[in-house]
């Protein structure tokens, strides 16, 4: 977990004002830790980010559904969502949800974070939704591919 903290630090830190950006935590309900909103000082959204606490159960369509109603109506030209999960999910209705968000020009990319988690759906994921699946077996790497990630986006 303090990685993944460390890794949704490092992303946001990477907007310029005037960006958009939100950070979902989830386990088996999401929650909205920054609410989609327009950047300008980023200490409120690290403290944010810094409160965020371990959970149980893995529910990915949920928090993907979230950030789908919510990047949707963002006002920014490039629309990417970063899905980090260390685990198994059910799968109903991500296909279908994730194929939505293409037809809007929203693109994912996936992180499998260990050994524990179901690679065959983060890389349909990835794949249906024109992003890029990446496994991280080491948590220290996980900060280093959310930079890359928040800089590259849907390119």
């Amino acid at each position: 977990m303090d990685m993944a903290r460390k890794a949704a630090h490092d992303a946001i830190a990477q907007l310029k004002t005037g960006d958009c950006g939100e950070v979902i935590a989830f386990d088996s309900v999401p929650s909205r830790v920054v609410p989609m909103q327009t950047v300008g000082a980023l200490d409120p959204l690290f403290a944010a980010i810094a409160r965020i606490h371990v959970g149980g159960g893995t529910e990915i369509f949920p928090a993907l559904d979230a950030a789908y109603q919510d990047i949707a109506r963002a006002p920014a030209q490039r629309k990417h969502v970063v899905l980090l999960t260390d685990g198994q999910a059910p799968t109903a209705g991500i296909k279908e949800l994730v194929q939505a968000m293409t037809a809007d020009a929203i693109t994912i990319t996936t992180i499998g974070l260990g050994g524990n988690t179901d690679e065959v759906l983060l890389k349909m994921i990835a794949n249906l939704a024109g992003g890029r699946f990446y496994r991280v077996m080491d948590p220290a790497a996980l900060p280093k591919v959310m930079v890359r990630e928040a800089t590259l986006g849907d390119r």
